[in-house]
C-alpha cells in the first residue's frame, strides 16, 4: 500500500513496488523474504518475535519456524549483511529478530513514537451483568459516551465502535482479554484495551474496569446512582491511567436531567446498531428535556445524515454558527463534516468539498493522525467522484504516510481501494491490480470476512483489465459467493454486475443468465437503492443473446438514472455500451448522437477511459457505415492514447483483425505482442489466432484454432463466426478452397 522507500547500507527497498536495489542494481526477491523485510524495518524499533513473525508474513500456512531462518539467510546474501560487528539484522537468540541498521528514507519507529506520544484505545462493548434487560443499552449506548467523553481529549486516540466491532468478528466470541488485545493491536494498531463490566442494582451501581496494554492491567472500579455520570468518571480515570489528561471528570454531558442522559445512551445504543429511526425519537426526547444538549443536537445531525433526512440541511448549519459562537473548533470540525457526508448523499459535490476543506483548514492544530487520515481518503474520494486526479493523487499521499502511524488495517485497506480506482482511471492498471492484490491479501491474512467480497471483486475486475480472465472468473466468483453467505447487498450488486460484464465478453450466456437471478434478487425490495448495475445487467445479457434493441432501453435507462444522480464516473461507464448497442441495434444516427454525448461530457478531457472508449464506438459506427480506413484509423488513435486495460485492449484486438483482413499480418502481429492473456483467452483473441492463420496460409492451423474457439464458448459460435469456420475448414480440406477469401467482418470482432 505505501510509497514508503527504506534506505539502508547499500541497498534501497521500495515497498510499493516491491523492488530491491543494492548499489543501484535491482535484484529480484521472493515474496516471503521481501514481506519479512519490510516487517522487520517496520517494527525496528522492537525485537519480533518468531511466533509474531510466523502469524504477521506467514499467515494461514502451515509452516515450521525454521522457514524464518531460511529466509533471514537469503535476505543477508541478498543485502550483503556480512558485517559481524555490524549487522543489518540482529539476532536475540532464541526469540526473534530485530533490524539493527541505520535507516534512511522513513521516520525512525514512527508508529511506536505516535504510540508513545498518542496512546490509541479501544473500548469493548460493556458487558451488562446486572441481569436487568432494559440495561442492555450500555452495551453500546454507555460505551459511545465515554468513547465521547474520551475523543474530546488532543493527545488519545480513540478506536471508533465500528472499527472495534468489525476487528473484533476476527476473533472468536469466547477470547480472552488477552486475545482481543492481540487482535485489536494488530489490526488496528491500538496500545491499550478497555473491558468494562457493569453490575449492581437500580440506585448501586458498579463499573469494573480493566485497562489493558502492553505494560500490563489496570483495575479500575467505580460506583454510584447513576450510569452515565459513572460513564464520565470512567473516561476521566483511563485518561488518568494513560496520562493523557486530568483526573477530574469531563463535561461532555451538559445536561442536567439524569433522565436526558439515561435517554441519551439508550439513543446511541440504537445509533450504533444503526437503528436510526428509534435513535432520532429518543434524541427528540433528549432534545425537549434539555435543548441545549449539544451533544445530542450533534447526535442528531449524525442520525439525520444517516437517513438522509432533509432536516440535516437546516440543523448542520445551525450547529456550525453555535460551535462558532463558543470557539468550540472541534465541534464545528465534527459538525461539517457531517454536513459533507448529507450533501455527497444528495450528489451536491460541491458543496461537500466547501465543508471538507474548511474543516481541513481547521484541522491543522488537532494532532491525531488517525483524524488527518479519515479526512484525506474522505477528500481523496470525492476528488475522484469529480475526477480532480491531482487532488486525489496528493490526498492519498498523505493517506499513505499517516497510515504508517496509525497501524489501522482497516484504513490501510480503505487507502488501497481508493488508490486502486486513481491507477485504474489514470491509466496505471498494473498498479491497481498490485493495490487491489494487496488489500485482498491482507483480508485473508487477517481473516476480515467483512468487506472481502469488494475487495475480491476490485481484483477480478483488474485481472480482468489485464486478460488474466481466469483470475477474473475466481475472484468475481468468490465475490459473490462471500456475499450472498453475509447478506451484503451491494457487494452482492457490484460482484454480480462485474461478472455480467465478464461473461458477456467470454461470450457465456448460461453463466451470464445465472448471475443475472442474483442480481436481481438483491435488488428485490429496494435493498440496494441504484438501479443502474440491473440495469446493466439486463442489458449485457440481451447483447449476449444479440437483442440489441432491448438492450438499448434498458442501457437507456440505465444513462438517465446516472446522468440524473451526478455519477459521473458510472454515466462514462453507461454510454459506450449504449453506444455499441445502439450499432448493433442498426440506431446508427442514435448512436452517433450518444458518441456526440461522450464528447461533449464535461469530464471528457478529464477521463482518459471515457475518451479510449468514444474512439472505439465511433470506429463501430464508421465499420457499420462501410468506412473500414475510418474504423482503424480511429481504432490506432484509440489504442495509442490509451493505457492496458479493458478498452486499449478491445482497441488492440479489432485493429489486428482489420490489418489482418487487409494482409498486413505483421500489423496484426505487432498490434496484439503486449496483450498476453487477451490473446490466449480471450474469445476474440483466439478468433484473431485463426483468422491470422488463415491470412498466412496456415490453413490446417486456422481450423484447429476455429475449432477449439468454439469448444470454449459457452454457447453456439455467433454466425459471422460460424461462417468462417466453414471456410477454414473447406480451406484444411481442400488448398484450392483456400484461395476464397472469407467475408469481411460486418462489426468489430469485440463487439460480436
Amino acid at each position: 500500500m505505501s510509497q514508503e522507500t527504506f534506505r539502508f547500507g547499500r541497498c534501497e527497498l521500495r515497498v510499493a513496488s516491491r523492488e530491491l536495489h543494492v548499489d543501484e542494481e535491482l535484484r529480484p526477491i521472493e515474496r516471503r523474504p521481501f514481506d519479512l523485510l519490510v516487517y522487520l524495518l517496520r517494527q525496528r524499533h522492537r525485537v519480533v518475535s518468531k511466533d509474531e513473525l510466523l502469524n504477521e508474513v506467514w499467515s494461514g500456512e502451515d509452516v515450521t519456524p525454521g522457514v524464518i531462518a531460511s529466509a533471514v539467510l537469503k535476505l543477508r546474501k541478498l543485502i550483503e549483511d556480512k558485517d559481524a560487528d555490524a549487522p543489518l539484522i540482529g539476532t536475540a537468540h532464541r526469540v526473534g529478530y530485530r533490524f539493527v541498521g541505520q535507516v534512511e528514507g522513513a521516520a525512525p519507529a514512527a508508529a511506536a513514537v505516535a504510540a508513545a506520544e498518542n496512546p490509541t484505545i479501544a473500548l469493548l462493548p460493556f458487558e451488562n451483568r446486572t441481569g436487568q434487560p432494559d440495561l442492555d443499552w450500555v452495551e453500546l449506548g454507555l460505551l459511545s459516551l465515554v468513547q465521547k467523553a474520551l475523543a474530546t481529549h488532543r493527545r488519545l486516540e480513540v478506536a471508533t465502535i465500528p472499527s472495534v466491532l468489525a476487528a473484533l468478528r476476527t476473533v472468536p466470541a469466547e477470547a480472552t482479554l488477552a486475545q482481543r488485545v492481540e487482535a485489536l493491536g494488530r489490526l488496528l494498531g491500538t496500545t491499550h484495551v478497555v473491558q468494562v463490566v457493569v453490575t449492581g442494582i437500580e440506585g448501586a451501581y458498579q463499573l469494573e474496569a480493566t485497562l489493558a496494554g502492553a505494560t500490563g492491567t489496570n483495575q479500575q472500579h467505580l460506583a454510584g446512582p447513576d450510569l452515565p455520570q459513572l460513564g464520565q468518571a470512567l473516561a476521566a480515570r483511563l485518561e488518568a491511567a494513560l496520562k493523557a489528561g486530568p483526573t477530574a471528570p469531563l463535561d461532555a454531558l451538559e445536561g442536567t436531567s439524569a433522565v436526558a442522559n439515561w435517554t441519551l445512551g439508550r439513543a446511541m445504543q440504537a445509533a450504533a446498531e444503526n437503528k436510526w429511526h428509534v435513535a432520532l425519537n429518543l434524541l427528540d426526547a433528549v432534545l425537549q428535556m434539555e435543548p441545549a444538549h449539544a451533544l445530542a443536537r450533534v447526535e442528531r445531525l449524525r442520525v439525520l445524515v444517516a437517513l438522509d433526512d432533509s432536516q440535516a440541511f437546516e440543523a448542520g448549519p445551525a450547529l456550525v454558527l453555535a460551535a462558532r459562537a463558543t470557539g468550540n473548533r472541534a465541534q464545528e470540525a465534527e459538525v461539517r463534516l457531517e454536513l459533507a457526508q448529507a450533501y455527497l448523499k444528495r450528489r451536491l459535490n460541491d458543496q461537500a468539498r466547501l465543508q471538507i476543506d474548511e474543516v481541513l483548514q481547521a484541522a491543522e492544530g488537532i494532532q491525531s493522525p488517525a483524524y488527518h487520515l479519515n479526512l484525506c481518503l474522505l477528500r481523496a474520494e470525492l476528488a475522484l467522484s469529480q475526477l480532480d486526479w491531482p487532488t486525489a493523487e496528493a490526498m492519498l499521499e498523505r493517506a499513505d504516510a499517516l497510515c504508517a502511524q496509525t497501524g489501522n488495517v482497516f484504513d490501510r485497506i480503505r487507502m488501497l481501494q481508493t488508490l486502486l480506482v486513481l491507477k485504474a482511471e489514470t491509466g496505471d492498471m498494473r498498479k491497481a491490480w498490485a493495490h487491489a492484490s494487496e488489500a485482498v491479501e491482507l483480508y485473508r491474512r487477517h481473516g476480515i470476512l467483512v468487506g472481502q467480497a469488494r475487495a475480491e471483486c476490485n481484483l477480478s475486475i483488474a485481472s480482468g483489465a489485464l486478460g488474466m480472465f481466469r483470475e477474473a472468473e475466481e475472484h468475481g466468483e468468490l465475490a459473490l459467493s462471500l456475499s450472498r453467505s453475509m447478506n451484503v447487498w451491494i457487494s452482492t450488486v457490484v460482484a454480480a454486475s462485474g461478472l455480467c460484464g465478464l461473461y458477456r465478453q467470454l461470450r457465456k450466456p448460461h453463466h451470464l443468465a445465472r448471475v443475472l437471478r442474483d442480481l436481481e434478487e438483491a435488488h428485490a425490495d429496494n435493498r440496494v437503492q441504484n438501479p443502474m448495475y440491473h440495469l446493466v445487467g439486463r442489458a449485457q445479457l440481451a447483447m449476449a443473446r444479440d437483442q440489441h434493441s432491448e438492450a438499448v432501453l434498458w442501457l437507456q435507462d440505465a444513462a438517465v438514472h446516472t446522468k440524473h444522480s451526478g455519477r459521473e464516473l458510472d454515466h462514462h461507464f453507461v454510454l459506450p455500451l449504449l453506444a455499441g448497442a445502439q450499432v448493433h441495434a442498426g440506431r446508427l444516427d442514435e448512436a452517433a448522437a450518444t458518441c456526440a454525448q461522450m464528447r461533449a461530457s464535461a469530464g471528457f478531457a478529464r477521463d482518459a477511459q471515457l475518451r479510449t472508449a468514444t474512439l472505439h464506438c465511433e470506429a463501430q459506427l464508421a465499420l457499420a457505415r462501410g468506412d473500414r480506413a475510418g474504423a482503424l484509423a480511429r481504432l490506432l488513435q484509440a489504442r495509442e492514447g490509451a493505457a492496458l486495460g479493458w478498452w486499449r485492449a478491445l482497441a488492440s484486438l479489432d485493429a489486428a483483425w482489420l490489418a489482418a483482413e487487409t494482409g498486413d499480418t505483421d500489423a496484426a502481429h505487432t498490434l496484439t505482442q503486449d496483450l498476453n492473456g487477451w490473446v490466449d483467452e480471450h474469445p476474440v483473441g483466439k478468433a484473431l489466432q485463426a483468422r491470422l492463420a488463415r491470412a498466412e496460409q496456415r490453413h490446417s492451423e486456422a481450423d484447429w484454432r476455429h475449432r477449439q474457439l468454439a469448444a470454449s464458448l459457452g454457447d453456439a459460435l455467433p454466425g459471422y463466426w460460424a461462417e468462417l469456420g466453414r471456410y477454414y475448414a473447406a480451406a484444411a480440406a481442400d488448398p484450392g478452397a483456400g484461395q476464397i477469401e472469407p467475408p469481411l467482418t460486418p462489426r468489430l470482432p469485440t463487439s460480436i
